[in-house]
């Protein structure tokens, strides 16, 4: 029956009247297993094709509903790609369905549980732009092969009129915040001649403001709030790691790379958000 079903979700392209056979074949097949334990991952296929119908047809909160129940079956499962896929579907159906907080809840949990990905950043995006509100998720940086791009620059460099080239340290050049490179960026003037932090460069105003909220505004020189080397801290509001939260530590170094500070606590060494640290005075 499963086959027949999915021979029915293969045609149902354009057509609401085979979508809604195929929900019907869906349904009467997930009655029959449903209770079978032997058959959890046939019930997480049919749980998620149905979600997919009712998507098709706008029945966002019927696919959400489906989708959801195909997640908590499948939370034990080690399908790391099945999973980021139905945690997906789950946040497109909240937005389409207009409960944006609950959207953007969803994408959060695919960035960090499963890496960013394009698709999913744009989801957070547009949620950000429809809410007026910034998420706190930004892209890693990337992990960049410095001589083969500095290869790549200097044969494009070459190419271009005498006018037009710029050094191989300014092409290279990324935004702090999205990783953007090969335009002319924003030099953040409070720590532009900082000697102990690296500067630090922007590709819109957005970006800079999104990137001091939860980042620079713990490293630039000009900001109150700034951690520098040597700094004693108290760590706090740890998830993972609540047996150090209420600990005095003292910084070692900022891992721009990272976002994160390397910290000294009892002679072990961690990286900590800045958020997690408090300035002891």
């Amino acid at each position: 029956m499963l086959s027949e079903c999915n021979n029915v979700f293969e045609s149902i392209e354009g057509s609401l009247s085979k979508r809604m056979v195929a929900i019907k074949k869906y349904q009467a097949l997930l009655a029959m297993i449903q209770n079978d334990k032997r058959a959890s991952e046939v019930v997480i296929d049919v749980l998620r094709h149905l979600g997919i119908c009712y998507l098709n047809i706008g029945n966002y909160a019927a696919a959400g509903a489906n989708f959801a129940s195909a997640w908590s079956l499948c939370s034990t499962s080690t399908q790391k790609d099945l999973k980021k896929d139905i945690a997906y579907q789950i946040a497109q159906c909240k937005e389409e369905d207009g409960d944006l907080e609950g959207a953007l809840d969803w994408y959060k949990l695919v960035c960090d549980s499963f890496g960013m990905f394009s698709t999913c950043l744009e989801g957070v995006r547009r949620i950000e732009r429809k809410m007026g509100k910034n998420s706190g998720i930004f892209p890693r940086q990337p992990k960049i092969n410095t001589r083969k791009e500095e290869s790549l620059v200097n044969e494009f460099q070459d190419m271009l009129p005498t006018n037009e080239k710029r050094s191989i340290a300014e092409t290279m050049k990324r935004c702090d915040h999205c990783s953007r490179g090969g335009i002319k960026l924003l030099l953040c003037k409070g720590c532009a001649n900082d000697q102990e932090a690296p500067s630090t460069n922007y590709c819109s105003k957005e970006c800079q403001k999104s990137h001091w909220k939860n980042v620079h505004k713990y490293t630039c020189a000009c900001s109150k709030a700034r951690l520098i080397t040597g700094q004693k801290v108290k760590v706090h509001s740890l998830d993972k790691s609540p047996q150090y939260n209420g600990k005095d530590g003292k910084i070692v170094t900022y891992m721009k790379e990272k976002g994160r500070f390397k910290v000294e606590i009892e002679n072990k060494f961690l990286a900590l958000k800045p958020q997690n640290l408090k300035k002891i005075v």
